[in-house]
């Protein structure tokens, strides 16, 4: 097998999946507040994957403005990322969702989660830079040092089960704000 080569990866969609939790659902405001991303590895076809979540590491651009949230990462939109995150003691990537009231499937969505029926989210993300960790007789590991999240999705099968809604969340969490300017924590 040819030796893996960073670039070749390098501006690619990849994505990884999560676990949802009912603590954090307000069902008057149809929101949800999940983490949707870790420092967890994950196993990929070059290697182990893990996604640094330090401050200088995300494109959070995106999630700050709006992003989608959907039905599957090729399914439709059923709500919108409102508020974006970074707990710095679990070093997690959070969001708060909320569901649209326009459609059905927002609403069957909606109603799963609630009910612990959907409990899994995913997000897709396109690695910018990544550097070889370390190297071992288990394979190769990477750290993604510039990534850029695009959106988040309710899927059915989780790669990454230690976040989704409430996961591991402590009463205090460090919090790194996002931008000093910015009203978001």
């Amino acid at each position: 097998m040819p030796k893996f080569e960073i670039k070749s990866i390098l501006n690619k969609e990849l994505t990884r999946s999560l676990h949802i939790r009912a603590e954090t659902i307000n069902e008057d405001a149809r929101t949800v507040e999940m983490s949707v991303s870790s420092e967890e590895p994950y196993e990929r076809w070059f290697g182990t994957e893990i996604l640094s979540h330090k401050k200088s590491s995300i494109r959070l651009g995106r999630f700050k403005d709006g992003a989608a949230f959907r039905a599957e990462h090729d399914g439709d939109q059923i709500g919108i990322i409102e508020k974006v995150w970074l707990d710095a003691k679990e070093k997690k990537m959070r969001i708060k969702v909320r569901f649209s009231k326009a459609t059905q499937t927002a609403k069957e969505y909606f109603q799963d989660i609630v009910d612990g029926i959907r409990r899994n989210v995913s997000i897709r993300y396109i690695v910018h830079d990544m550097l070889l960790e370390k190297t071992g007789d288990n394979g190769d590991t990477y750290r993604v040092t510039d990534w850029e999240p695009i959106h988040a999705a309710v899927v059915s099968d989780p790669a990454d089960a230690t976040v989704g809604v409430g996961r591991s969340k402590e009463d205090n969490p460090i919090i790194i704000p996002l931008d000093p300017n910015s009203n978001l924590t």
